[in-house]
């Protein structure tokens, strides 16, 4: 089990600090080659899910993310280390802004301020960051029923449009009962009833389980809001035959590489792979993270 929580939080930032410096372009292999052999820098993916899993660890199901989120957001505004800091404030590889979701920002700050959070976003800023949720669930033996909810709760603090929320819990529940040993399809499409899914996201979920639909109309996509994400890193994961495969899928899409690499590396871990060392080595922020997988171990 301790390598299991090891696994999904490098493969989380693997995939997040491959996909980091192709996002916002087409890449090519070259790009690729050089993104996955160079130190791994991480965005606001790996950081909102180190600062949600810290929150986790501390409360359980009496988890209060908006909490989370003001901790995170103060890294991103503060940008170096407070003099009192405790946790994960006290890691300055956490401060580093690496173009940030602007959903997340305005909502943190509405937070942090005391004010209503009000949008419409379904941007993916939910689903990057969700995993914590199924594995500390997984580790806790809550039900699947309050993890979904959780993974609602969570998406609802930032983002309020209706697929915010249903792609979490998709996702939540997917990486669960994969963890439970569920197979890939039937983790899916169960994970689908359980989200009550509407028919577009049941739709790309589907679609992305087909090689050949996934080729020709899900890996076209660009990732940027919640249902998009979670359909392409799907269709990676499902697709690839071992880790490096899912996430070089992942990453070179024409759009947001780290947060589809993020899900994807996730997923392929929950699947049964194991990243490869050469990448965990690689991971800048090994402080931050190895602080929230001791967390994980010992609450």
């Amino acid at each position: 089990m301790n390598t299991l929580i090891h696994d999904l939080f490098y493969g989380v930032a693997i995939g997040d600090g491959i996909g980091n410096p192709l996002e916002f372009i087409h890449p090519t292999l070259e790009m690729y080659e050089n993104a996955s052999s160079r130190p791994l820098l991480i965005s606001d993916d790996t950081q909102l899910t180190c600062f949600l899993a810290e929150e986790l660890a501390a409360n359980g199901l009496d988890a209060d993310f908006s909490k989370a989120h003001i901790r995170w957001f103060k890294t991103q505004i503060e940008r170096e280390v407070p003099r009192q800091a405790e946790g994960l404030l006290k890691f300055i590889e956490l401060y580093e802004r690496e173009a940030p979701g602007n959903t997340c920002l305005s909502a943190c700050a509405s937070l942090t301020a005391g004010h209503t959070v009000n949008n419409d976003s379904k941007g993916n800023g939910t689903v990057m960051r969700c995993m914590p949720i199924a594995l500390y669930g997984h580790l806790k033996g809550w039900s699947l029923e309050d993890m979904v909810q959780m993974a609602r709760n969570d998406a609802e603090t930032t983002h309020k449009h209706p697929y915010a929320a249903m792609c979490s819990a998709w996702l939540v529940a997917f990486y669960a009962l994969l963890l439970a040993k569920t197979a890939m399809t039937s983790a899916a499409k169960q994970a689908l009833e359980l989200a009550e899914a509407d028919d577009t996201v049941s739709g790309l979920i589907l679609t992305a389980l087909n090689l050949k639909t996934f080729q020709q109309e899900i890996y076209q996509l660009s990732g940027w809001v919640a249902e998009e994400a979670i359909a392409i890193a799907l269709g990676c994961a499902f697709h690839s035959p071992t880790f490096e495969e899912g996430i070089e899928k992942a990453v070179m899409i024409n759009g947001d590489s780290d947060t589809v690499g993020t899900i994807a590396g996730a997923m392929l871990v929950a699947k049964g792979y194991t990243p490869p060392q050469k990448w965990v080595e690689l991971v800048v922020a090994n402080e931050p993270i190895d602080y929230v997988i001791k967390l994980f171990k010992e609450s």
